[in-house]
């Protein structure tokens, strides 16, 4: 098994657009001998952007299954 590491900052522009905050990302992904994936760790910074972006999914998908895997709206 083999890891690449990948990182990216992008910029999270959500809502109105006002609400936009710098977030970034790196993903640790292992794969097989054959180059599928294993494994697959990410890790988002700073918290505030990531509380921010969990709390519209909450919003976008409340009242679905996918809801209760995000922080709930103020």
């Amino acid at each position: 098994m083999r890891a690449e590491i990948r990182l990216s900052a992008h910029r999270s522009c959500a809502g109105d657009g006002r609400q936009g905050q710098p977030i970034a990302n790196i993903a640790v992904i292992y794969r097989d001998d054959q180059g599928k994936v294993q494994h697959l760790v990410m890790n988002h910074r700073p918290l505030p952007a990531v509380l921010l972006f969990s709390r519209l999914m909450g919003e976008q998908f409340r009242g679905t299954a996918y809801a209760e895997f995000f922080a709930t709206p103020e």
